[in-house]
């Protein structure tokens, strides 16, 4: 939960229309369900047994371009979708956030 609402946070920071705003509350419930799976790999993953290194090689697999490309990337306003306006930041926050959250699953926090 700490994490996606600091991704949404700062997601939100990065959002510089002034028209609209980005309502940090609705995008962490938005991104609570995937950071929760992610916890839940880093318990698992840590289970299992893995090493450290093994589980540095599940991290580094977020940085797949496949997991969340940039052209997906888009923001709700009433019933209109918005391409984000810098979709790589954007990216690099959540996959940040991710492994935030995949290393406190794996570590027990």
């Amino acid at each position: 939960m700490r994490h996606a609402y600091h991704t949404a946070n700062k997601i939100a920071h990065q959002h510089f229309d002034p028209n609209t705003r980005i309502h940090v509350n609705n995008t962490t419930a938005l991104l609570l369900p995937a950071f929760e799976d992610i916890y839940h790999l880093g318990q698992q993953d840590r289970a299992k047994g893995l090493s450290q290194q093994e589980a540095q090689q599940n991290v580094n697999r977020f940085d797949d371009p496949q997991l969340l490309p940039d052209s997906n990337m888009t923001l709700s306003f009433f019933t209109h979708q918005y391409s984000v306006e810098n979709p790589q930041e954007t990216r690099r926050l959540y996959i940040d956030g991710l492994r935030k959250t995949y290393w406190d699953g794996f570590n027990g926090r």
